[in-house]
C-alpha cells in the first residue's frame, strides 16, 4: 500500500469548470485565453485548493501535495502516470508535472477571479 491511504484519495477530485474562451488586445495584437470559471457544489473549496498549490491553476489537474521537492515522494507513491519525461525534476522545482506551469499562490492568485455566486432561492 502506498503512503498515501485511502481516506487522503479524494485530492484526486479535478474541479469542476466551465472554460470559456476569452480575446483582448495586447500592444495592439489581439490574444486569446482561456479562463476557468469554477462551478459545483464545491467550488469554495476548490478555489481554496487551487490557491493552496493542490490544482494546478493552468490545466486544473489535482496533486497529492503541493510540488515541491520535499513532496516527490507522494507523487511517486499516488501512481499517477504523467506524460512528461521530466515529472519529477518539474515537481522538484514546484511545477505542474502535467503542463509544466508554476504552481505557487501567487500566480494562483493572479488568476483567481473568485467563485460564481451561489443562487440564494430563499429570498
Amino acid at each position: 500500500m502506498s503512503r498515501v491511504s485511502q481516506a487522503d484519495e479524494r485530492w484526486r477530485r479535478k474541479p469542476q469548470y466551465v472554460a470559456e474562451e476569452c480575446y483582448s488586445y495586447y500592444r495592439g495584437k489581439k490574444t486569446r485565453a482561456i479562463r476557468f470559471n469554477i462551478v459545483g457544489p464545491h467550488q469554495e473549496e476548490d478555489a481554496e485548493r487551487i490557491l493552496k498549490g493542490l490544482v494546478c491553476s493552468n490545466c486544473m489537474e489535482p496533486f497529492p501535495a503541493k510540488p515541491g521537492p520535499d513532496t516527490l515522494q507522494l507523487f511517486i507513491d499516488a501512481n499517477i502516470f504523467y506524460p512528461q519525461p521530466n515529472w519529477h525534476d518539474l515537481v522538484r522545482r514546484s511545477r505542474c508535472p502535467l503542463c509544466g506551469d508554476e504552481v505557487s499562490y501567487e500566480y494562483a492568485n493572479l488568476l483567481f477571479e473568485g467563485t460564481l455566486p451561489t443562487p440564494n432561492w430563499e429570498d
